[in-house]
């Protein structure tokens, strides 16, 4: 991913959404195709495990775990990358929850529903909040 020197914070923000957004995607598969992993093992006889043959969608999910393993670094490059641009214009902010829910969001990468959970508000709550405090960049 380039990044355009010209971009806007706002123009950030929205990009931001969709990496994010693709992180919690990927992420949500690995985690299901390493908990499935687990159900490829062979299970024990006589106190000795039995060595076998890696069958063919064994190795399918490995080549697909490991691709998503790689796409996830990149996605946390390019948030990376967006972030040390984002978060000088967040810490500008006077304070408050709407500068809280951003630094969570954009800068920690947090789920606006764990951001707002942390912070002691209700999720629906927590959106609002983040809606406001990136209305405040638009005026940037």
């Amino acid at each position: 991913y380039r990044k355009e020197p010209c971009m806007t914070i706002t123009d950030i923000l929205e990009e931001m959404k969709v990496l994010l957004s693709r992180r919690a995607d990927v992420k949500r598969e690995i985690d299901r195709l390493q908990r499935a992993g687990n159900g490829y093992q062979r299970p024990v006889i006589n106190g000795m495990p039995k060595g076998t043959p890696l069958h063919p969608e064994t190795i399918e999910v490995a080549e697909h775990l490991a691709a998503l393993m790689e796409e996830l670094k990149e996605l946390e490059i390019d948030l990376s990358t967006f972030r040390r641009r984002l978060e000088p214009a967040i810490n500008s902010l006077p304070d408050g929850p709407q500068k809280m829910m951003l630094r969570l969001r954009y800068v920690h990468w947090l789920p606006v529903a764990q951001a707002a959970k942390e912070v002691g508000y209700n999720r629906q709550y927590g959106y609002k909040l983040l809606e406001e405090g990136e209305k405040s960049f638009s005026a940037i």
